[in-house]
């Protein structure tokens, strides 16, 4: 791990009990996707982090460049002995004093770095089986876009998961809508259009929808955001997908008693590929 550009060993304690993150949930984090010596998508990740810390009155100033983040990512990987794909994951937290008003806006940061099996993303033929999570809706405020530590409605839903046997969940807002999955924004397919909740539903403001959305407009085909969908548009749908920038995208074979087909959803996971492939051709050749 690296904490504030230092290298801590796993096993040695890194931070106090006064850390904010831990106290308050004083924090943002994003987790990426390492392949072939690059932080994929990192403009995007880091830019996301940014507005984040804008929200939570961090000071921006105090964080790291992105080329600074960049180096020290490589750097961590290469120290692990990571040698293909790895998950990253850099947290944000502003620095230890106060209660709930904090004595400083400046904040402290940690980069951790854990191995992927496979290289790049592979396509889940097997697809996964979704439910809905409705005990608790997420609100639609700019506060909920990023990635922050005040994730327990994510592991609310990760819980009744498991306590249902499926293998993901599907959240609601705070209007009733179907905005997003576990750690992945939602994509439905009817009638060769392309739907996906907009970001005003309250849905993160995913790097990977970001892409999908990009590649299925190249593809020709149409792209509408919504307010959030229902349990019926659902069941209505054809195809049903996830995206992460750690799977890239998974298709959902199943909600309730529905099947889906991923003729569609497979059509753009290659066109994404192929772009991602090349991307990561461009940058190395810069080198």
């Amino acid at each position: 791990m690296i904490l504030n550009g230092d290298f801590i060993p796993e096993n040695k304690p890194a931070l106090t009990i006064k850390n904010r993150a831990f106290r308050f949930g004083d924090a943002a984090f994003e987790t990426s996707r390492y392949h072939k010596g690059i932080p994929l998508f990192l403009s995007d990740h880091y830019a996301r982090l940014i507005k984040g810390m804008d929200i939570l009155k961090m000071n921006t100033e105090s964080f790291i460049s992105q080329e600074k983040l960049s180096e020290q990512i490589v750097s961590l990987i290469t120290k692990n002995r990571i040698f293909k794909d790895a998950r990253i994951r850099f947290t944000v937290f502003r620095n230890n004093g106060g209660l709930y008003t904090p004595e400083t806006n400046d904040v402290s940061y940690t980069i951790e770095a854990s191995p992927l099996e496979g290289e790049l993303y592979t396509y889940n033929t097997k697809g996964v089986l979704a439910g809905v999570f409705d005990q608790y809706h997420k609100t639609s405020q700019p506060l909920f876009g990023f990635k922050n530590a005040n994730s327990l409605i994510y592991i609310l839903a990760g819980i009744y998961k498991q306590e249902n046997g499926l293998d993901d969940c599907l959240i609601m807002n705070d209007k009733g809508k179907i905005i997003e999955a576990i750690s992945s924004n939602l994509f439905l397919i009817k009638d060769n259009t392309v739907f996906t909740p907009s970001l005003a539903s309250g849905c993160v403001d995913g790097i990977m929808r970001k892409q999908v959305i990009k590649t299925a407009t190249s593809l020709g085909m149409q792209v509408k955001e919504t307010p959030g969908t229902s349990l019926s548009e659902l069941l209505e749908a054809d195809e049903v997908f996830l995206t992460n920038a750690i799977q890239g995208i998974n298709r959902v074979v199943g909600i309730h008693q529905k099947r889906y087909y991923s003729i569609t959803t497979k059509i753009i996971f290659t066109a994404l590929l192929d772009n991602v492939r090349n991307m990561v051709k461009e940058e190395n050749s810069k080198e």
